[in-house]
């Protein structure tokens, strides 16, 4: 469930699909081709809706409207006037008025169904339009839909790398990649003493030998070349907005090999790329706005070093020493530049455009001790945050935990749905990939020091009611358990994803805000519960909507 918007809903722009008249009994099989359409058993068009469902609504909107001071009125129908007003007042719907016809006055349940269903039914969140979001906020202000390890198509043991994974991560509104650069076939043995070792050689590699590679670095799977990630990306990286692109690096490669990426992506890129800093935004001092950044790529990379040559790094031991980042590369981290967290006191956490990347674990355990530090660092500056390496099988935290901190790009293995990518479509559902943060957590918010701070008095008393559910596809083969599709009797789970410090009872736990009703009581894929089945959240004070989930 994606968090609402002051309870508005917005109509889509484009037409919804054509939905077909039909019983619950004779629906189309998800899987499967259509059955017979039994058309002649009942007049109204159920749109795909259960009887239950249908039942619920027509209690709940259509019989209100047609009452007047608790008395239902003799008529069968709710005049243009009511349903104008309960779209408007009601639902929210800013359009209500301008799409209900004008020759049309009174409307009966079926065509009053009809209509809310197709005009307002498929969506419950706001369009793709800039002229909702906010773009004229510093970057750090705003959450960016993160990806972690994008080139990998399966788990971190045995999986394949794939350009095409860019592709599918950017149509979905990813706007942080991950690409992790090791050298080229051709020079892994020449370069040994200046870079971490290189991927095993392989026959017939699919790319120029004397260009570097992207892999992770322990797979033995077959790496795919940088210059094909670089086209994928600049083909697909504006493709569903023209909101920028940040290119998290993770360099392995050699200074000489630095010097064919920054090639290869200037190639690619063109002017998309962002090589120089803006007129009048200096990155010493400030970040430009997410409009000021259109259609452009922005490198994430950590910078040169700035000892001379000839100079040692006393906190780098000599055996140990890598590869510094090549100068023309560090260039292009202009105002996102990977920096190690020392303390919040570093002179580095004080540079606009600095970003502090941090493993998962390491993250929850400095908030232990430094949450007013972290809340008011991420006011103002990015931070990243990461999967633990121990997740081999591309699991996800959940990361609403990381967003309500202020952490502005937390990197989600997306190669598999799991509950954290849940959490994470809900975020930026038609958000284009960057949530404007709320009110507390920006860098114009003073006053605000922790979530409680940024978070509204209040408690949430919260109780879902479940009516029905349709369509659960099942399986007649036989699972693990001995059990096919025909002995399911199904329930519905809910979890309540929020800030466990906040909640009433100090032994508050992640179980407590996981319900679930009872079994249906019949076998079958279009469950009931007669009454509706009430699972009741324990009360949570100063919740955040916007950061808070069901799911």
């Amino acid at each position: 469930m994606a968090p609402t918007r002051n309870g508005d809903h917005y109509r889509l722009d484009r037409s919804p699909p054509s939905l077909e008249t039909r019983t619950i009994d004779n629906a189309i099989h998800p899987f499967g081709g259509p059955k017979d359409i039994d058309t002649a058993s009942s007049s109204l068009p159920t749109f795909d809706v259960s009887p239950a469902i249908q039942g619920h609504l027509k209690k709940r909107t259509f019989d209100e409207m047609r009452s007047f001071r608790f008395s239902i009125s003799q008529s069968s129908s709710v005049t243009r006037e009511k349903l104008g007003a309960f779209l408007d007042s009601v639902q929210g719907e800013t359009d209500a008025w301008e799409l209900l016809p004008n020759d049309k006055e009174r409307y009966t349940w079926p065509e009053f169904f009809e209509f809310w269903w197709k005009t307002y039914g498929l969506e419950a969140t706001r369009p793709l339009e800039s002229d909702y979001k906010d773009l004229d906020q510093p970057l750090p202000n705003y959450f960016i839909n993160s990806s972690h390890n994008t080139f990998l198509i399966g788990n971190q043991l045995a999986s394949k790398v794939d350009q095409k994974a860019y592709k599918t991560v950017l149509r979905r509104g990813c706007r942080c990649i991950e690409i992790d650069v090791w050298n080229g076939d051709a020079l892994s043995t020449t370069s040994q003493e200046d870079s971490r070792p290189s991927t095993p050689s392989k026959a017939r590699l699919p790319f120029p030998k004397d260009e570097p590679i992207v892999t992770l670095g322990w797979i033995s799977a077959t790496p795919c070349g940088f210059r094909e990630v670089c086209k994928v990306i600049g083909e697909y990286a504006f493709e569903v907005n023209d909101l920028p692109v940040i290119v998290s690096l993770e360099v392995h490669a050699s200074v000489e090999q630095q010097n064919v990426m920054v090639r290869i992506m200037k190639e690619e890129w063109g002017e998309m790329l962002l090589d120089k800093a803006f007129e009048g935004i200096d990155p010493s001092f400030r970040l430009p706005t997410l409009r000021d950044m259109k259609r452009k790529i922005m490198i994430k990379v950590k910078k040169a070093s700035t000892l001379h040559p000839g100079e040692e790094d006393s906190s780098r031991p000599p055996a140990t020493y890598k590869p510094d980042i090549a100068t023309a590369l560090s260039d292009l981290g202009i105002y996102t530049f990977s920096t190690r967290f020392k303390s919040f006191e570093m002179p580095a956490a004080k540079e606009p455009g600095h970003i502090f990347p941090m493993v998962e674990h390491r993250f929850l355990a400095l908030h232990a001790t430094k949450p007013r530090e972290i809340f008011s660092h991420n006011k103002h500056y990015f931070m990243r945050v990461f999967p633990n390496v121990t997740r081999l099988n591309n699991s996800n935290p959940d990361p609403s935990q990381f967003w309500r901190k202020g952490v502005q790009m937390v990197a989600l293995n997306w190669q598999h749905l799991d509950e954290g990518l849940m959490i994470n479509e809900a975020m930026f559902a038609n958000e284009q990939g960057w949530v404007l943060k709320p009110n507390g957590y920006r860098s114009t918010d003073g006053g605000t020091e922790t979530y409680i701070d940024a978070a509204p008095e209040g408690d949430l008393d919260l109780t879902v009611t479940i009516i029905a559910g349709q369509h659960i596809w099942v399986s007649d083969r036989e699972s693990t358990y001995g059990e096919n599709g025909k002995n399911l009797r199904p329930f519905v789970k809910c979890e309540l994803h929020v800030e466990l410090g906040s909640a009433h009872s100090k032994a508050a736990t992640e179980s407590d805000f996981e319900l679930k009703t009872a079994r249906t009581s019949t076998k079958t894929g279009h469950p009931e519960w007669d009454g509706g089945a009430r699972l009741k959240f324990p009360k949570v004070s100063r919740v955040m909507e916007e950061l808070s989930f069901i799911r």
